[in-house]
């Protein structure tokens, strides 16, 4: 039943850490290109 529940949970625990990295790698894109443009290409 643990085994179960650990192959049951992986995927899940998978999942939610590369939905963070990717959250975090959006992010950290999204700061860099907004500290490299120049305030004249805003809007």
């Amino acid at each position: 039943m643990r085994n179960l529940a650990a192959q049951t949970l992986l995927p899940v625990d998978t999942a939610l850490a590369v939905a963070l990295l990717v959250l975090l790698l959006a992010a950290a894109t999204a700061a860099a290109v907004f500290r490299l443009a120049p305030d004249g290409s805003r809007g």
